[in-house]
């Protein structure tokens, strides 16, 4: 047993590391013994797995009497040991704690310290921790600490009174503990004994259970003392801490994806540029329900399909299908495979569950519109803008036949259920039926023919759908109607006007007895066939739908409704819209549900200074953080709430004051301070918050309805101390700390960007006429004119240039000192954010496009280009760094993290 505190290095403790991996015995602990199995010495076998890890093993005195050892109390213990790491220099790269009994109580409390103490170092520590594995720790306490504080002959020791069971200190602990974890931003994996020691079973699974959601213990036929001591590199412990640590440490020079080649060792000379994108609108164009009614697939205008699964409201894969929109997807029969098509012209197929490219058709065929599948997964069919029809065998991955079937463009196709039959309807209003495996001709039927001459513009045809029998086919027009006709004699039998607007989906309920209708009217009606008019007995109604309106509405969004679709068992009905969402309306009523695939809708992003960090801020009233090494969400600030602090009433008395804290509106704007400490926020609800960045909490540097309208425009000045908004016209500048501001309004209209020079000794801002003005204190000179809209601006580091871009053709560069306009630069889309690497050798431009745009302020011309987002998002915040971010879907599905490695030596 170690007489004093040590940590011990055990593998790859070199500078070079990229992560800690710290192993902290419990009671009657030994820094080697307790993990040492005859045949494994494990934390020596983690780190030969781990060879980018620095493994460590932390010894400190922790006798269970006073007879073998002295030993602190918890609380004492934690301070040590926090300063002992910090003069190791541990928090400078992500920790993982493997934890065993008592230790897992010290990791706790050296947390809580971390983060109520105020230390910037220890701060670093807890930021720093990416996981816990906790081996038996006994969040409740232990019995046998009960027992020997009994028998107060054994002397039991501080540490041995700090665990007896259910006792005050530990609950305090544990219950700050779950309520701090989330800010913590740390996974958990729990392991806990089922055999005893003697007797005893050491630590119970009630006391090893922390109580977090989400968090399963997992039970192992070991007891107290040997649930430490793996036996093997098989063993389930050993198996489960590798992955999890897999799982939490960056790797280096390991490619993420199959065929994606490793990225080259990070060095200390190594540049990235890294850029954070979000999502672009992503209308839905269509859904469909698996065969067996469990998954529902999505097809979106963001070259996405992500598949659902309802009745728990999860997205549970997305498929980055097509460059371009997509305007189709269907499942195969057998459910383990889809099929999409898409605006760029190429018809895909899609393993399921796993995602993967099966097989995709390229052609020059203009947009492809509608798919479908055959019931027997033997054929494809897809119709294109120009008019054409083409088959596929997927299971031959061949094209079959290709016909130009239309004069208008192919809105729908579909293939009966008995497979025998393939319907096509087209914008020339008609609907045309072939053999989908020789493509000869069967039918041609004329909507137009129903309507009177007047009205046959409203008979393009939009949509398709076979009843479940094939008996009849049903078809939506653009002026609102739905005609059925009969699939032996091809003659129209129904038809009605449902809608006021233009029907763009139709289904049939699985029975056969109604049919499900979406609208450009932005609702989904539910309608009896029985109760659409026979054809000839009441003739077509062109009049707008009134009293005598047919159907149930089941739906209602708030934009167009592009796609319906019924379930197989005819449980549910699935609408997508416009306005991004998904709704589910089932027979009960009662499990009713929107999908969305984004639900933060972000407007806003900032990278920390040192890029550890994005901040991001939404129109759903909430600023999120997240870690970006390892990739955790660490805290979310949303809505809004009164709290009583005390203040003074400047007369030595104080008062209690109720203030606003959160967010009571869209939030527009928002800014790292220079020492990543606090986070400006501003938004439509007029009041500037400043965040602490450690816990997402509101601070008390508040400046509550300081602007007439919206703020949108927030900016730190470089030594931290001032900031400066803009809402409209008027600006503000905040001296944070001590509460004091100034406002001014800006000649020449709104102001669109604010940013301030590298010496903090004035600000540039630019006008919605193009007025481009630098500000001293109060005291405006005019710069210079844009043409363009400017967007956002930036000063070169040494503050000689200022640079502006934004939905223009060009971004400009000024020179600061004498207002000369001495460049214009070419962009291929609008700029969204501008870096300058800290040399100042270079600047980046990042557009729409996904294209970031490399600068020599040399020559101000383009010296290189990258594509650094998918044409899926749009840039939200760029920067220079020296360290890689990982992929972003470990972090928020919100997000797309960029980083490109530039140079290296």
């Amino acid at each position: 047993m170690p007489t004093t505190v040590e940590l011990h290095p055990i593998a790859g403790c070199v500078p070079s590391r990229l992560a800690d991996v710290i192993f902290i015995h419990g009671l009657d602990g030994d820094p080697f013994g307790t993990w040492k199995h005859p045949a494994l010495f494990w934390p020596e076998a983690l780190g030969l797995d781990h060879a980018h890890a620095g493994v460590w093993s932390l010894g400190y005195p922790a006798a269970k009497t006073g007879w073998n050892g002295s030993a602190m109390p918890l609380a004492d213990r934690a301070t040590n040991v926090l300063s002992l790491l910090d003069a190791h220099g541990i928090g400078e790269r992500p920790v993982v704690f493997v934890v065993h009994s008592m230790g897992g109580l010290l990791v706790k409390q050296m947390l809580r310290h971390a983060m109520q103490y105020g230390d910037p170092a220890w701060q670093r520590i807890s930021r720093a921790t990416a996981g816990i594995v906790f081996l038996a720790t006994p969040n409740s306490g232990s019995r046998i600490a009960d027992w020997m504080t009994f028998f107060s002959l054994a002397r039991a020791s501080a540490a041995v009174k700090d665990l007896e069971h259910n006792g005050a200190g530990l609950r305090d602990l544990n219950l700050w503990f779950r309520n701090n974890v989330h800010l913590l931003g740390c996974r958990l994996l729990v392991f806990y004994e089922k055999l005893p020691m003697g007797q005893i079973i050491v630590v119970d699974e009630a006391s090893a259970d922390p109580g977090i959601p989400n968090v399963v213990p997992i039970p192992l036929d070991e007891n107290h003392a040997t649930i430490c001591k793996p036996a093997s590199a098989r063993s389930l412990q050993y198996l489960k801490v590798k992955r999890f640590v897999d799982d939490l440490l960056p790797a280096r020079g390991v490619a993420i994806e199959a065929g994606v080649p490793a990225s080259p060792p990070v060095t200390a000379a190594a540049t990235y540029l890294c850029n954070v994108g979000g999502w672009k609108r992503n209308e839905i164009n269509a859904v469909a329900w698996s065969p067996c009614s469990r998954y529902l697939a999505a097809a979106s205008d963001d070259g996405t399909i992500r598949i659902w699964h309802p009745a728990c409201k999860n997205l549970i894969l997305t498929i980055h299908a097509h460059e371009g929109s997509v305007k189709s997807v269907c499942w195969s029969p057998g459910a383990d495979a889809l099929a999409s098509c898409s605006s760029d012209g190429t018809v895909a197929t899609w393993h399921f569950p796993g995602g993967q490219q099966i097989d995709r058709w390229y052609g020059t065929d203009d947009w492809a519109r509608s798919i479908a599948w055959a019931c027997d997964g033997s054929l494809l069919a897809c119709g294109y803008a120009n008019g054409v029809v083409r088959t596929f065998d997927p299971v031959a991955r061949r094209e079959h036949w290709r016909l130009v079937l239309h004069q208008g463009r192919v809105r729908s196709v579909a293939i009966s259920p008995s497979g025998r039959l393939l319907a096509s309807g087209a914008t020339d209003a008609t609907v045309k039926i072939v053999d989908p495996r020789s493509g000869t001709p069967i039918a041609d039927v004329d909507v137009s023919a129903a309507f009177p001459a007047s009205a046959k513009d409203g008979a393009q045809v939009l949509c398709l759908a076979w009843s479940p029998s094939s008996a009849h086919i049903a078809a939506g027009t653009v002026s609102g109607h739905v005609t059925i006709f009969d699939a032996l004699t091809w003659r129209l039998v129904r038809a009605r006007k449902l809608c006021r607007d233009s029907i763009l989906s139709v289904a049939w309920t699985p029975d056969g007895r109604s049919i499900v209708c979406g609208s450009a009217d932005r609702s989904a009606l539910r309608v009896d066939v029985g109760r659409i008019d026979v054809c000839g007995t009441r003739g077509m109604q062109f009049d707008l739908v009134g009293s005598d309106t047919v159907g149930v509405t089941v739906a209602s969004h708030r934009g167009s409704v592009r796609a319906v679709d019924c379930s197989a068992d005819g449980q549910a009905i699935a609408s997508g819209s416009t306005d991004e969402s998904i709704q589910i309306s089932t027979t009960t009523g009662f499990d009713n549900a929107e999908l969305r695939a984004h639900r933060h809708q972000l407007r806003c992003a900032a990278l920390s200074p040192d890029t550890r960090d994005v901040a991001t801020g939404s129109v759903g009233r909430q600023v999120m953080l997240f870690r970006m090494q390892p990739p955790t969400q660490r805290w979310t600030l949303e809505g809004s709430s009164d709290v009583l602090v005390s203040a003074s009433n400047g007369k030595g008395e104080r008062v209690l004051e109720k203030r606003r804290q959160g967010l009571d509106e869209y939030i527009r704007c928002l800014a790292w301070s220079p020492d990543a400490r606090w986070i400006a926020v501003g938004g439509d609800d007029r009041t500037l918050r400043v965040l602490d960045a450690d816990s997402g909490r509101v601070s008390p540097f508040v400046l509550a309805d300081c602007h007439e309208r919206s703020i949108h425009c927030v900016a730190w000045s470089p030594a931290g101390d001032r900031i400066v908004s803009s809402s409209g016209s008027e600006l503000i500048i905040w001296k944070v700390f001590n509460g004091a501001h100034q406002r001014r309004r800006a000649p020449g209209g709104d102001i669109l960007c604010a940013a301030w020079a590298p010496a903090g000794d004035r600000f540039a801002t630019v006008t919605e006429d193009g007025k481009l003005m630098v500000w001293t204190g109060l005291v405006s000179t005019p710069l210079g004119h844009c043409p363009d809209e400017i967007a956002v601006l930036s000063w070169s580091p040494d503050g000689k240039f200022l640079v502006g871009a934004g939905a223009g053709t060009h971004a400009r560069v000024w020179d600061a000192a004498f207002g000369r306009l001495v460049a214009e630069i070419p962009v291929d889309a609008g700029v969204r954010a501008i870096a300058w690497d800290s040399t100042g050798e270079r600047f980046a431009l990042s557009s729409d496009s996904g294209a970031v745009q490399l600068v020599s302020p040399n020559t101000w011309r383009r010296v290189g280009e990258l594509i650094s987002l998918p044409s899926t998002h749009r840039s939200l915040c760029l920067a220079f760094s020296n360290v890689p971010l990982p992929d972003s879907h470990a972090v928020c599905a919100e997000l797309h993290i960029s980083s490109v490695l530039l140079a290296s030596d």
